[in-house]
């Protein structure tokens, strides 16, 4: 029986303008929040299990760097919890947030909070100025609150520039880390144009949507967790052009149910905790088209990831997939893949590469793929690419100096950038790949760590191998790509429904 909980905390000591100015908006977690979010109270009798799992659930908070949960015993029934947390520096901050490259410009300031007063409140503001086809300026709010009333969390979202307006909100209760039931509902709505792509040029549809989402969870706890999920769904769209906007899941009811495990580990390096582990999806269940026949829908989503050869090599890969199945003939199939992985050299250079692909087979609607700077291929002009299918793959040496200089660190990238679209019933053998190499600096914060901390600044010079349009300087307070992902729980969903529109 759990006698005290004990919190001890730690934070990552930084030195430099940089880490010390973010350092004057932290804020650290209320000791109630340490016991809610890891299902652990004063009077339960627990194992190493409950223990693990309390552990998987704080650090899914990404509030720490590193957590673990000791254990000092009394006597043979009652047990002192020490919860050890690490927690990241920058848990509240301020930047800019910065984006250059294929002619079009980004830029203006940002906000993110994880923690105020002692509670688990996330939130992210950005304003910026974009000149992508004269947008103008755009706010862009996200927030969940967390525990805002007896384990349940409410988020909420809101997106406004002069083209289009977006809103959406969700409650849920929280799945117990322990084990039990959670359940939610979510609305999301918006209007404005969609832009449509054709040689380069830009032409605005108007539309109108929204979607309201029911589901409930139930968690079985076990080494791997196990859900099983039931989710409805019903999304509502009126288009400008709709014989040729229509998408593929416009006006339809959906019901969903999911089976999935989860294998959430880490490692610890460097005084960080690394995810590793795996997530398993299987997903059945129907849709029904307004005022048109139902069919069944069945598709599925596994991951995993794993570090190798003394924890040099990292190594993720996810494959989802799904399909309608009409009158036993195929519908709406899609295929995704998405590839990580990063090779420490020594601890101050690393080789990384990435590759994702998208692709769609009898399917009867409207779809939007870009290939351009900001997806795939730096240097290549904004919006000049567009297909049904897409392939981007990168390749990508980083090296940091290791030399501090007024509180900075600085580095360099080499990389080579691939990748190509085509339409539906067009062979992928018989496109045409665009390609990109090129050189640059990056700057980071002192006592950066090449693996796990972010640029303040990345300044690149790509060249475009087919077309010397696509040549010019790329600007980014961000890598091109993450070097380490997160494996989590999520809800059944159906696939292929991404469409690049700006």
């Amino acid at each position: 029986m759990i006698d005290s909980i004990i919190i001890e905390r730690t934070s990552i000591q930084k030195t430099g303008y940089i880490p010390e100015w973010r350092s004057m908006f932290s804020s650290t977690l209320s000791d109630a929040h340490f016991s809610t979010i890891g299902g652990l109270q004063i009077g339960d009798n627990s194992s190493e299990l409950e223990w693990s799992r309390a552990e998987k659930a704080l650090r899914a908070t990404s509030l720490f760097s590193s957590i673990a949960i000791e254990t000092d015993t009394f006597d043979q029934r009652y047990i002192q919890l020490y919860i050890k947390a690490k927690q990241v520096p920058d848990v509240n901050s301020v930047g800019l947030d910065a984006q250059y490259g294929g002619g079009i410009l980004s830029f203006g300031p940002f906000s993110k909070t994880n923690v105020i007063l002692g509670d688990f409140i996330q939130s992210y503001l950005r304003v910026r100025h974009r000149t992508e086809n004269s947008i103008g300026n755009e706010l862009a709010f996200w927030g969940k609150w967390n525990d805002i009333l007896d384990n349940f969390t409410l988020e909420t979202n809101v997106l406004t520039h002069s083209v289009v307006s977006s809103i959406g909100v969700s409650l849920q209760k929280n799945i117990y880390p322990q084990g039990g039931l959670g359940y939610g509902m979510s609305y999301d709505y918006s209007h404005g144009s969609d832009f449509v792509f054709t040689n380069e040029t830009a032409v605005k549809k108007g539309f109108s949507s929204y979607s309201l989402e029911g589901w409930t969870t139930w968690l079985l706890p076990r080494q791997d967790n196990l859900y099983f999920t039931v989710k409805g769904a019903y999304q509502f769209a009126d288009r400008q052009d709709a014989a040729y906007m229509k998408r593929a899941f416009d006006n339809t009811s959906e019901l969903l149910i999911s089976f999935s495990s989860l294998a959430d580990k880490t490692k610890h390096i460097d005084g960080v905790d690394i995810p590793l582990g795996a997530w398993g999806s299987a997903i059945l269940g129907r849709v029904i088209p307004k005022n048109q026949e139902g069919y069944y829908y069945v598709g599925g989503s596994v991951e995993q990831s794993s570090l190798m050869l003394n924890d040099k090599l990292y190594m993720y890969g996810k494959l989802s997939a799904g399909s309608g199945l009409n009158t036993g003939l195929a519908i709406n199939t899609a295929l995704e893949f998405e590839g990580l992985a990063h090779f420490m050299i020594n601890q101050g250079v690393l080789l990384a590469a990435r590759i994702q692909q998208t692709s769609v087979w009898n399917w009867d609607a409207f779809r939007q793929q870009i290939l351009d700077n900001d997806i795939g291929i730096r240097g290549l002009k904004a919006n000049s690419r567009i297909g049904d299918n897409r392939i981007i793959s990168s390749l990508e040496l980083r090296h940091l100096l290791q030399e501090s200089l007024y509180g900075f660190e600085f580095g360099f990238t080499l990389f080579c950038d691939a990748g190509t679209v085509w339409d539906k019933g067009n062979s992928l053998f018989l496109s045409t790949w665009s390609n990109s190499i090129g050189a640059g600096i990056i700057v980071l914060p002192a006592f950066s760590r090449l693996r796990y901390d972010l640029p303040l600044l990345r300044l690149e010079y790509a060249i475009n191998t087919h077309n010397i349009s696509g040549n010019g300087i790329v600007l980014s307070t961000n890598y091109s790509f993450d070097l380490i992902k997160r494996h989590a729980y999520s809800k059944p969903q159906v696939f292929g429904t991404k469409i690049d529109l700006e």
